[in-house]
């Protein structure tokens, strides 16, 4: 049984949130398949998708998890897949709900820089720390 996570597990959600983006992960960015620690608002257990998910969310990255993540991702999966899970948050497309919408509509503006774009650049964050701290596979 899963819970949604607690609203303070990440440090920049506030009362004073993009009420905009708030309803945009409310609505496309489930809590299914991830479970977190009452008490310390880390997460407990979760679903590969899931946690790369997490590793690469498109508010401020959890510096701890990141390097817990990559420290013990060969315990659960393998470098092949991590690769091919990652390439697959940096390309997801927009909804295709958000692509319908006009332009210059707020909800789209919102997902495609605060969503999508952040998305990316957690990615691109998250693979340079990987090259960088030697965590990868040799094969």
């Amino acid at each position: 049984m899963s819970r949604s996570p607690p609203t303070d597990i990440f440090k920049e959600e506030k009362e004073d949130a993009d009420p905009v983006l708030k309803s945009l992960e409310d609505e496309y960015f489930g809590h299914d398949d991830i479970t977190f620690h009452p008490e310390h608002n880390t997460i407990k257990t979760g679903s590969l998708q899931r946690l790369v998910e997490r590793l690469t969310w498109h508010r401020d990255g959890d510096e701890i998890f990141t390097l817990t993540f990559l420290l013990t991702y060969r315990s659960f999966t393998d470098a092949l897949e991590l690769v091919s899970l990652l390439e697959q948050r940096f390309v997801a497309q927009m909804p295709r709900e958000i692509a319908a919408l006009q332009r210059g509509d707020q909800r789209r503006v919102v997902y495609r820089i605060k969503i999508q774009l952040a998305t990316q650049q957690r990615v691109y964050s998250v693979i340079r720390i990987w090259v960088r701290g030697g965590n990868m596979e040799r094969e």
